[in-house]
């Protein structure tokens, strides 16, 4: 077995621990910010989300709390933004 292949399987990724800013990544490159918006709108505390520019498949999403942050990526986390595709949010690196 190839090393780099299995380190790639016994090594977990690293979670980052919690704060107010979440990461969200695999996202359609038509996706824009008011698309993001509709999908966080329903979480408190929303209070931006910023979009990279060339990097079209990924996005940050603050909210004012932890709290407010942490509930809306327990239900958006794996949300399947097309049929095909799906969403990936995790805590963003500090």
């Amino acid at each position: 077995m190839d090393s780099a292949y299995a380190e790639k399987i016994d090594m977990p990724e690293k979670a980052n621990p919690p704060n107010k800013i979440l990461f969200c990544t695999n996202l359609p490159e038509e996706t824009t910010e008011q698309m993001l918006a509709l999908l966080f709108n329903p979480y408190r505390g929303l209070k931006d989300i910023r979009r990279i520019p060339n990097r079209p498949s990924i996005a940050f999403v603050e909210f004012e709390t932890e709290a407010d942050a942490t509930a809306a990526r327990a239900a958006l986390d794996n949300f399947k933004i097309t049929p095909t595709q799906t969403m990936h949010v995790n805590y963003a690196n500090k």
